[in-house]
C-alpha cells in the first residue's frame, strides 16, 4: 500500500519566489489499485506522482509504501516504482531506440537472464517499434516517443507504475492500445497511478483522486464526483462523448424551437455517464427534432434528408497564397518521413493538419517554417506582405513547449524576442503583461518565475504568449491542445480567432479532429508522409465526395451515420456542433413551417 500523510510541497525549494504546489495531502492506495489522479493545468498531478517516486524532497509529510510480500522487488519492502514522465524526450538516454530497450531491460528485477531478449522482442511487437530501432529516440515523432517509453516502462517490470498524462500525443489506436496496456499490467497486480486533466481516462480507473490547486478535494469514483456541484469542475475534460452531448445539450437549448424540449429531457445528454454511446446521442437528437422513420413492409427504411441551410463560411477570400508545398519530400536519415506533398494555403486561411503517429505532421511544419529543406521538391514562403513594427514573418509552436525556453525568468523569455521589435522598456513591460493575461497566465504569479518550474500546461500557455507578443504573419502550431485542460483550450481557440480575424494564416497539426474541425476552413490527411486526403470544410460539412479516412472522423460525424441507420440523414454531415443543430433547426423550419 502506497500512504502519503500531509505531504506538503513548494518549488523552487528554499527559493524567495517558492510556490506552495501540494499542501497536507492525506491519501492512501492499496496494492494492485488503479487510480487516476484528476486535475486541471497546474493543480499538483505532476508533483505528487513525483512526491510518490522519491524524485523531489518533501516540506513536511511522510510517503511510505507497506511491505509487498510477492514484490519483484529485490528489497521486498520497498517496491519498485517506473514513472512514465509527461515529455518522454526528457527520460531517453540512449542513442538509439534499440539501445533504450536494452538498458530498461536490464534494470527490470524480473527479466533477467535468457528471458531478457524474449521481454525485448515482445515489447518491440507489442509496442510496434520495429521500423524504428535504429533511430535516435528524440528523432522520432511525439507518438512514437511515447510507445518507446510505454515499452520501457514495460520492461522495468514495476510493482508500481507512476503515468503523467500518457496518451497527450498519442492517436486514437495508440491510445486505445495503451488502455490495454495498463489494464494488463493492472490485471498482473501493478498498482497504476494515472495523472491527466479527463477525457477518455476517466472511464480508466478504480478510483479517482481530484486535486486543485495542490488541495485534495475529492477522492472516490468518477461519475460521483461529476454528480456534484463544483465550480472547479469545469477546469476538467469530461469523456468524449460526455463532452459532445453536453455540447449539443447547450447548443440546441439556444434555439427557441429546441428549447422547451431540452429543458424537459429526461435522457442522457448533459449527464456524465460512463456508458453513454453514440447510438444513444443519435436516437435522442431524432427524438428532438420529430425526425422519426419509417420502416415499411419489406424490412426497408424511409430515409428523411436533413437538408444545408443558410451557414455563415469560414472560408476566406484569399488573393495570394502564403505557403505552397509542391511535390516536396523530406527523409531522416534514410527514412523518407514526408512523399511529394504538394497543397497551398491561402492568405487568411487556418488549415488542419490531421494523420497517426509517425505520418509526418510535425515535419511537415518544420519544412513549413524553413526549421527543414525538402531534399526533393519545394516549399514557397510567400505573400505576407510588409511587416509593420513589431511583427514577425512566421511563428512555430514546437510539440515540446519547454523546447523553445532558455531564459531565467517568464519576463525575460518573452523580452527576449521583444527588444528586437520594440526598444522601450515601458512600451515591453505592456505587451508582455498584455501576452500573459491573452494566454490565460496571471502576471503577478509567474513573471519572476522559471519557465521550467511552470506545468505542462503552463509551459504551453507561456509559448502561446510568446506568440501573441510576436505578432507573426504565419502562425504553425503542432498539437497545441496537448496537455491542456478546458481554460486552456479555451484560451488556445480565442487567440486563433482574433489572429485570424486580423488576416493571419495558420497551420495547425494535431490529432484532435474535433477541434481542428472547430477552427479550420480545411483539413489535410497525411498517412505514412502521403497526403491522402485535402478537404473543404470551410462550409462546417465534409463534402460527400470526400474521401476521409474513418478513423480520422470527428465524432459528430459519427454521431450523424448512427443517425442515418435509424433512418435520418444528414447529407453532407456536419462537422460541429454548431453547424449540426444549425441543419436540424433549418430541417425542422421546413417541415414545420410558423
Amino acid at each position: 500500500m502506497i500512504s502519503l500523510e500531509n505531504v506538503t510541497v513548494s518549488l523552487p525549494r528554499g527559493k524567495p519566489q517558492a510556490k506552495t504546489i501540494l499542501k497536507d495531502i492525506t491519501l492512501s492506495i492499496e496494492t494492485g489499485e488503479r487510480v487516476l489522479i484528476l486535475g486541471g493545468n497546474g493543480s499538483g498531478k505532476t508533483t505528487l506522482l513525483q512526491a510518490v517516486a522519491g524524485l523531489i524532497p518533501l516540506d513536511s509529510g511522510t510517503v511510505t509504501f507497506s511491505r509487498c510480500e510477492e514484490s519483484c522487488s529485490e528489497y521486498p519492502a520497498t517496491p519498485s516504482i517506473a514513472l512514465l514522465l509527461q515529455e518522454p524526450d526528457n527520460q531517453f538516454v540512449a542513442s538509439s531506440v534499440r539501445n533504450e530497450l536494452l538498458l530498461s531491460a536490464k534494470s527490470g528485477m524480473k527479466l533477467h537472464g535468457p528471458n531478457r531478449g524474449d521481454a525485448i522482442r515482445n515489447a518491440i511487437e507489442m509496442f510496434e517499434l520495429e521500423g524504428i530501432l535504429d533511430r535516435n529516440p528524440h528523432r522520432l515523432s511525439g507518438g512514437e516517443k511515447q510507445r518507446l517509453a510505454f515499452a520501457t516502462v514495460w520492461l522495468a517490470a514495476p510493482d508500481i507504475l507512476l503515468l503523467d498524462e500518457p496518451t497527450s500525443y498519442l492517436d486514437r489506436r495508440s491510445r486505445k492500445r495503451c488502455y490495454e496496456f495498463v489494464e494488463s499490467l493492472n490485471a498482473g497486480g501493478v498498482t497504476i497511478l494515472w495523472a491527466a486533466p479527463g477525457g477518455e481516462d476517466l472511464v480508466q480507473s478504480d478510483m479517482t483522486v481530484w486535486i486543485d490547486k495542490g488541495k485534495l478535494r475529492y477522492v472516490g469514483s468518477s461519475n460521483h464526483l461529476f454528480s456534484q456541484e463544483h465550480d472547479c469542475l469545469s477546469t476538467l475534460i469530461p469523456p468524449p462523448l460526455v463532452a459532445l452531448s453536453s455540447s449539443l445539450s447547450r447548443e440546441l437549448g439556444s434555439r427557441d424551437r429546441f428549447r422547451e424540449r431540452v429543458s424537459n429531457q429526461r435522457g442522457t445528454l448533459m449527464k456524465w455517464n460512463g456508458r453513454l454511446r453514440i447510438q444513444t446521442i443519435a436516437k435522442e437528437l431524432i427524438d428532438l427534432v420529430d425526425s422519426a422513420h419509417e420502416i415499411k413492409a419489406d424490412g426497408s427504411m424511409k430515409y428523411e434528408k436533413i437538408r444545408p441551410g443558410p451557414h455563415l463560411s469560414r472560408a476566406s477570400k484569399p488573393d495570394q497564397e502564403v505557403l505552397a508545398f509542391e511535390n516536396a519530400s523530406f527523409a531522416y536519415d534514410t527514412c523518407e518521413a514526408i512523399h511529394g506533398a504538394t497543397f497551398q494555403i491561402p492568405s487568411g486561411q487556418c488549415m488542419g493538419v490531421c494523420g497517426p503517429n509517425g505520418s509526418g505532421k510535425s515535419t511537415i511544419l518544420s519544412l513549413a517554417s524553413g526549421v527543414l529543406e525538402p531534399t526533393s521538391g519545394r516549399v514557397r514562403r510567400l505573400g505576407m506582405g510588409e511587416l509593420d513594427a513589431g511583427e514577425k514573418r512566421i511563428f512555430h509552436l514546437f510539440q515540446s513547449p519547454e523546447r523553445m525556453f532558455f531564459a531565467e525568468t517568464v519576463f525575460e523569455e518573452l523580452a527576449f524576442g521583444l527588444k528586437y521589435l520594440f526598444g522601450e522598456k515601458d512600451r515591453m513591460d505592456d505587451i508582455v503583461s498584455h501576452a500573459l493575461s491573452q494566454s490565460g497566465l496571471t502576471p503577478q504569479s509567474v513573471l519572476d518565475r522559471s519557465p521550467f518550474s511552470l506545468s505542462f500546461g503552463e509551459m504551453r500557455r507561456l509559448a502561446f504568449a510568446v506568440c501573441v507578443s510576436l505578432r507573426p504573419k504565419l502562425l504553425l502550431l503542432d498539437e497545441p491542445t496537448a496537455c491542456l485542460d478546458v481554460p486552456g483550450k479555451e484560451v488556445l481557440r480565442g487567440i486563433l480567432d482574433r489572429f485570424l480575424s486580423k488576416g493571419g494564416t495558420a497551420l495547425v497539426a494535431s490529432h484532435d479532429v474535433d477541434f481542428l474541425c472547430e477552427i479550420c476552413g480545411r483539413l489535410v490527411y497525411l498517412d505514412q508522409g502521403r497526403v491522402v486526403a485535402d478537404v473543404d470544410i470551410s462550409s462546417g460539412t465534409l463534402p460527400v465526395e470526400a474521401n476521409w479516412p474513418d478513423e480520422a472522423k470527428p465524432l459528430i460525424v459519427a454521431v450523424q451515420d448512427a443517425m442515418a441507420a435509424m433512418g435520418v440523414a444528414v447529407a453532407p454531415r456536419a462537422v460541429t456542433v454548431n453547424r449540426l443543430v444549425d441543419l436540424l433547426d433549418y430541417s425542422s423550419q421546413t417541415r414545420n413551417p410558423t
